[in-house]
């Protein structure tokens, strides 16, 4: 490994990347025909709007010396296969939506995870898992409205 960047650095590539992703929904939804998939497509822009601030959140409430740390992880710097869809985007399905927030979500799941376990400072390591845990509630919550939405 050979990739270093403070705490705050690699926070702010993660927020980016939650607003990309959440202006991707919208670009989706924007050409989607479907009102159920334009519904789907907005609660998840809206999942990814509320992660991004959070993040913004975290930055806000950490200590300066968390922050500051530096970290050696190896990131993956090509996320575009996040973004990438077999499917013509006028005509995107409730199932094309559900593969893509899922390889999302595990995106976002595996990340924190493998930082929990690469970093040795306790203080960081339990923001990591402490992120990773927010996840995991934010990922129930976009559930139990997902299903919400299938009953109306």
């Amino acid at each position: 490994m050979s990739n270093f960047s403070k705490v705050h650095e690699f926070l702010m590539h993660e927020q980016n990347l939650h607003a990309r992703i959440a202006d991707y929904y919208r670009e989706l939804q924007a050409q989607a025909s479907n009102e159920q998939v334009k519904m789907l497509l907005q609660l998840l822009a809206k999942h990814e709007d509320t992660l991004s601030t959070s993040l913004l959140d975290y930055i806000e409430r950490a200590s300066p010396k968390v922050l500051e740390t530096f970290i050696q992880f190896e990131r993956e710097n090509n996320v575009e296969y996040l973004f990438n869809s077999e499917f013509e985007q006028g005509q995107i399905s409730c199932d094309d939506v559900e593969v893509i927030a899922q390889r999302i979500d595990q995106y976002f799941s595996d990340l924190y995870q493998d930082m929990f376990e690469a970093i040795e400072c306790d203080m960081v390591q339990t923001l990591f898992e402490n992120l990773r845990q927010h996840m995991e509630q934010e990922k129930k919550r976009l559930s139990t409205d997902i299903n919400s939405m299938k009953d109306m």
